[in-house]
């Protein structure tokens, strides 16, 4: 019987080197493979915190160009830069150029965006930036919050700086306390006729609703009122008239910080001017109304009110001027900044 011989070793040795290299192969693919997935994971994280900062970096600019806008409106093209870094950097933005013209702010913001996972295919971070431009403008027709009544105008510093009273009815002899700070007494106000409407609640119905619509815009029996705006120069209105749109006042204004546009000069017509102590209108002046007076409107001041006491026969609205408000982009300037003193727009164009 013959002995069982061991396999030959020469015929095994191929096939276990051959099967070493093949996994040797695979582990590289693998390896590479995970490379490639770790960086198309880090282009989906990366890429998305990328466009988050992106997002987020566009407010850091659309801040930056409002700002610098108020700035030069304010105080010059000086004081544009300064401005304009600073929102840019509370907003989240490295850096921020702008670039100025006569009317517009443009500003570039900048930020570098540290990186997760791309960093493995060497790169550690990548850089953001937005651009938005903010133009200054004067307003056809007031798009701002705003009170339609009229009161003399007065250049910045000649307000008084606490608390006072802009509208008073006060009749002392009733007994009424009458406020010993009260700048601008009944007739020297005037509720302006802002829709060519009448300015007498007592006319109609429709004319009885378009000052308390002025003040509480939102109100739904108001979406029939047609509101053009108001524009500088020469508007239709009536001293003294209280009674629905005070009521307005208190209803949904006090609290607020609103525009109350300013006149240089006013006439009333012919029946009303002596009541009112007023020049009589000239013949060549347009109808512009048929409430009692016309008012040069040659401004706008913020001012915030803080009570309205709307009944009894004492009643005022009482406040004081917020010359730093900034409302739906309107902003009031006393010329300082190069511009005549008035009420501009100032909002987002890119």
């Amino acid at each position: 019987m013959s002995t069982p011989q061991a396999a030959p070793v020469a015929a095994t040795e191929p096939r276990s080197r051959a099967g070493r290299a093949e996994r040797g192969q695979t582990l590289v693919v693998v390896a590479v493979m995970i490379v490639v997935l770790i960086a198309f994971l880090g282009l989906v994280i990366d890429g998305g915190n990328v466009y988050a900062q992106r997002r987020q970096l566009q407010n850091a600019a659309d801040a930056a160009a409002l700002a610098g806008a108020r700035a030069q409106l304010l105080k010059g093209t000086a004081a544009v830069a300064s401005a304009a870094s600073q929102y840019a950097t509370a907003n989240g933005a490295d850096g921020c150029e702008v670039v100025t013209t006569t009317n517009t702010v443009t500003a570039n913001v900048s930020k570098t965006v540290e990186t997760f996972f791309v960093r493995v295919v060497g790169i550690n971070s990548m850089p953001v930036g937005a651009s938005a431009t903010a133009a200054i403008s004067t307003p056809t027709s007031l798009t701002c919050s705003f009170l339609p009544l009229t009161v003399p105008y007065k250049e910045p510093s000649q307000w008084p700086t606490g608390q006072f009273t802009i509208w008073q009815r006060c009749d002392s002899s009733k007994n009424d306390v009458c406020s010993n700070t009260v700048d601008i007494q009944e007739s020297m106000n005037g509720w302006l006729n802002l829709d060519g409407k009448s300015a007498d609640p007592n006319s109609g119905a429709v004319d009885s609703r378009h000052l308390v619509c002025w003040i509480c815009p939102d109100r739904s029996t108001c979406s029939d009122i047609q509101n053009p705006g108001v524009d500088l120069g020469w508007v239709n209105g009536t001293p003294g008239l209280d009674s629905n749109a005070l009521q307005a006042v208190d209803s949904c204004a006090e609290g607020k910080t609103v525009y109350i546009p300013l006149y240089g000069s006013v006439c009333c017509d012919q029946n009303n001017a002596a009541k009112w102590g007023s020049a009589v209108c000239p013949s060549t002046m347009p109808n512009l109304g048929n409430g009692q007076c016309n008012y040069d409107i040659v401004g706008f001041a913020p001012f915030h009110i803080t009570s309205v006491k709307d009944t009894g026969d004492t009643r005022a609205i009482t406040g004081y001027m917020d010359w730093d408000y900034v409302g739906d982009n309107c902003v009031v300037s006393s010329g300082d900044g190069g511009r005549p003193a008035g009420l501009y727009v100032i909002k987002l164009i890119r």
